[in-house]
């Protein structure tokens, strides 16, 4: 999904809705709209439908045009004002209310940000396991990463942490 405070309204790519189980699958209503891109390109929309939509913890009732374009979804200008959600570009983050959900970028340099859980865990001696967490700062979505520990850590917690890879969309962990 993007978060494109240029877009005017929000679109969905058809083949997203097409793929919804059937009883889930909104009516699709036809538009007699045009899509005008970035770069000056124009195609018609194909329709537009009214869907819930969850970040974070709030759920939201939208109306999203349908297009074919690239990405899954566009989050536009239309979503992000009625909704009064925040892009906090210092902060590579979106903030709803008193919530702050990170963005990821397909493109970008290293870098090096903390990883939180959403819990506190309570972990047994001598045991091992698996607990999901995010970045506290923006990463590269959809690459590889490497997480590790750092010294300072393991003498303040007294925790052993391995280092792990993980793919960020596939909760591949190798």
């Amino acid at each position: 999904m993007l978060v494109d405070s240029g877009a005017s309204v929000s679109i969905l790519r058809k083949d997203f809705v097409d793929s919804l189980v059937l009883e889930n699958r909104p009516q699709v209503t036809p538009v007699r709209m045009n899509l005008l891109t970035a770069i000056g390109e124009a195609s018609e929309f194909i329709g537009r439908v009214n869907l819930d939509i969850k970040l974070g913890t709030h759920v939201f009732k939208h109306e999203f045009l349908l297009a074919e374009i690239k990405d899954m979804a566009i989050l536009g200008m239309d979503f992000l004002m009625t909704n009064s959600i925040d892009v906090l570009f210092s902060k590579g983050c979106l903030g709803i209310k008193d919530e702050f959900i990170t963005c990821f970028t397909n493109k970008g340099d290293s870098s090096c940000c903390r990883i939180s859980i959403a819990e506190t865990v309570d972990i047994p001696p001598d045991s091992e396991m698996l607990i999901k967490g995010m970045p506290c700062g923006p990463v590269i979505f959809n690459e590889v990463d490497l997480v590790e520990t750092n010294k300072s850590f393991i003498e303040k917690t007294g925790l052993l942490l391995t280092r792990v890879v993980v793919q960020q969309n596939s909760n591949t962990y190798l």
